[in-house]
């Protein structure tokens, strides 16, 4: 009894602490959600409804989310999905901005796809998508495996999820208002705190430990010490030998896509998991942690991120990570490029070779971001070559012709030799014509073939 009195007296404690009024929580939801609730008796539906999960989290801690899943109880999903679906478009339809000329029949799209065997469906419109789901429970035959379902209550339902801070719902019909937390997931989202529901969680799905960090590193919080003790459990070879890479590499790319991309990195590193999965180390945290100045200030390409990281691996163990996860094979003529240019503090002639490529070149902004923050050398570097016009107005004809002129065959190596002295003089300032190209490509051949 006395347990049973605490638990009362901590839910009550932590419902002060967090506003879980649905007049609150509606503040920071899609307005449809609100508009839903308030439709939802029409429907004339046989069970109940409740959003749940990271959009409730983010309600209460007074932060805006365009994502939004909703579970339905006693009922098979289809039912509520299929007149969502017709909701959701005139609700849009009512909010369009745009006038129609000459009262065009006008209708909004959507799209409807269900999943009847796992209870699960998904409305489309405009740019979002809608996650409607039966109550379930899962069982996984053996880790890292895909779920057993069977159709089950809503505390069953939020027992399945990764964190208890995720494990929230709030009720849309019948009892609309009504706040479920039976796991205490309000006390440690007050504390910041990534608790897992069962021990088997990270065994169960090791892309939980990934989305922790990334959740830690948003809410500036950690690792229970328990889950954390937990953590390697998921990073077993006969776990992650079930698992595939490619989920692992998308929960990653959500890491890099953060507004601040250091701190869920620095978990990932505490808890052991980014050397696991990925081999990589602490070395580039200085090249985040610039990244995140810039990205404060401007937009910053998940691609830059993810070419720090490879910058503190080897050339033989960027190739291993790049063919388990099926990265692009580019990534490791850019680590080459990127580790040499990084060793040298100045822009490589090879790189110059190829500044006008998409891949390789100033163009690329993954890229010359990176290179920015790599040193204020290489900043001012970039920064110059930006400001004038590096590419030569001299064609490669133009240099096939003068080499004949002298006697030369014209390979395309001595083609981009004369290219790349001709664009380099004329990034300093020296050339400001066509005939001054000419004159200089002129010279340097002489000079070369001497």
């Amino acid at each position: 009894m006395l347990l049973r009195e605490f638990v009362d007296w901590f839910r009550a404690y932590t419902e002060q602490v967090f506003d879980t009024s649905i007049e609150s929580l509606f503040k920071h939801m899609p307005v449809w959600v609100k508009e839903l609730s308030v439709a939802l008796p029409s429907f004339a539906l046989d069970g109940s409804v409740y959003v749940v999960g990271g959009i409730v989290r983010d309600a209460l801690l007074e932060r805006k989310s365009r994502d939004v899943d909703l579970v339905v109880e006693g009922l098979p999903a289809r039912e509520l999905a299929e007149q969502l679906g017709p909701f959701l478009q005139k609700y849009f339809q009512s909010e369009a901005t745009f006038e129609i000329p000459f009262e065009i029949p006008f209708e909004i799209p959507f799209e409807i796809h269900c999943h009847d065997e796992f209870g699960t469906c998904t409305v489309h419109i405009e740019d979002i998508a809608v996650d409607v789901a039966q109550a379930r429970a899962e069982t996984y035959p053996h880790p890292a495996s895909l779920p057993l379902v069977t159709f089950s209550t809503l505390k069953n339902d939020l027992k399945r999820r990764d964190y208890t801070i995720n494990a929230l719902a709030v009720e849309l019909y019948p009892n609309k208002g009504t706040f479920h937390d039976p796991f205490l997931g309000l006390a440690d989202l007050e504390t910041k705190t990534l608790r897992i529901l069962h021990e088997e969680s990270f065994k169960d799905d090791p892309t939980r430990i990934i989305r922790g960090a990334r959740l830690a590193g948003r809410l500036d919080g950690q690792f229970e010490p328990k889950s954390k003790d937990l953590v390697a459990t998921g990073l077993t070879d006969d776990v992650l030998e079930q698992i595939s890479p490619a989920r692992l590499r998308a929960e990653l790319e959500l890491c890099l896509q953060e507004a601040q991309v250091l701190p869920s990195i620095k978990q990932l590193c505490e808890v052991g998991a980014l050397r696991s999965l990925f081999a990589v180390n602490e070395s580039s945290f200085e090249l985040i942690a610039a990244l995140d100045e810039k990205r404060l200030l401007q937009l910053v390409d998940a691609d830059s991120y993810l070419l720090a990281l490879f910058l503190s691996l080897s050339d033989v163990d960027l190739k291993q990570l790049v063919e388990r996860y099926d990265w692009s094979m580019h990534y490791l003529r850019l680590h080459a490029l990127l580790s040499d240019i990084r060793q040298c503090n100045s822009l490589s002639d090879r790189f110059l070779k190829k500044v006008n490529d998409e891949l390789y070149g100033l163009k690329n902004e993954a890229v010359s971001l990176l290179l920015e923050v790599m040193s204020p050398e290489l900043k001012q570097q970039v920064q110059w070559l930006q400001d004038v016009e590096l590419r030569p107005k001299l064609t490669g004809q133009d240099v096939l012709n003068l080499l004949a002129l002298q006697g030369s065959s014209g390979e395309s190596s001595q083609i981009g030799d004369v290219l790349l002295a001709v664009g380099k003089a004329r990034a300093a300032g020296t050339l400001l014509s066509y005939e001054q190209e000419i004159d200089y490509a002129t010279h340097y051949i002489k000079n070369k073939t001497k």
